[in-house]
């Protein structure tokens, strides 16, 4: 049992019957990163009820500028176990199924999204992200997917939009031409509308402030929506 102390503050926001519905919710996270790893950690203190995490990775030194869940004292570990015991140090009531697997369009063809509510796409593999949210849409599932966070320094910057109506977002700008591809009409994405610094590497750089801030957008804009389907 979780003490409703812990949702007071909420509480005075949304009303304790809603935010109470949200225990009934369950949110499916695909990459527990610099943008995952915030919202998931938001939605865990929001009072989400379920989730399912996916990641492959472990956490690495080079994590720690900017993902929630990378400290020294967790370096090495997998970052699916690492959310997992997060998650219930915030709230021990949560139901979580944590995978530690590379998601691939092969494992999405069998994938059962039924128990969704919602899906978090915060996947860096473009193949992989555009089977998930083709998948996504052919199960009528609700998706949020993160556009790029790296190579910025401004969190004022990001905004929640379609992906047909970003700018200054050049991975968006890769997805935008894969859903035409997969007649996707509309997809809703968290994107940065500060152009994206040049900085002449591969690896794309990052801040502490640009992705925990798109994860914590993404968190916010789920759970005003799930509180507004439980008004209809």
């Amino acid at each position: 049992m979780v003490n409703e102390e812990q949702f007071a503050r909420f509480d005075q926001l949304v009303g304790q019957e809603k935010r109470q519905s949200l225990a009934s919710k369950t949110v499916a996270i695909f990459g527990l990163g610099g943008v995952g790893g915030a919202a998931v950690l938001a939605l865990a203190r929001a009072g989400i009820g379920t989730f399912y995490l996916f990641d492959f990775d472990e956490i690495e030194l080079s994590n720690i500028n900017r993902q929630l869940l990378a400290f020294h004292s967790t370096v090495g570990k997998a970052k699916v176990e690492t959310m997992q015991n997060l998650i219930l140090d915030i709230n021990p009531a949560t139901n979580i199924y944590g995978f530690n697997l590379f998601i691939d369009e092969a494992w999405l063809i069998n994938a059962n999204f039924s128990s969704f509510d919602y899906v978090v796409d915060a996947i860096d593999t473009l193949k992989s992200k555009i089977a998930l949210i083709v998948k996504s849409k052919n199960t009528d599932t609700p998706i949020i997917s993160a556009m790029g966070a790296g190579n910025r320094l401004d969190p004022s910057m990001l905004r929640i939009m379609d992906i047909f109506t970003t700018k200054d977002d050049p991975f968006a700008k890769i997805v935008r031409t894969q859903c035409r591809k997969n007649n996707i009409a509309q997809l809703t994405v968290a994107t940065s509308l500060e152009k994206p610094r040049d900085v002449h590497q591969r690896t794309p750089a990052s801040s502490p402030f640009v992705p925990p801030a798109m994860g914590l957008l993404i968190a916010s804009y789920i759970v005003t929506d799930l509180l507004k389907e439980e008004t209809k």
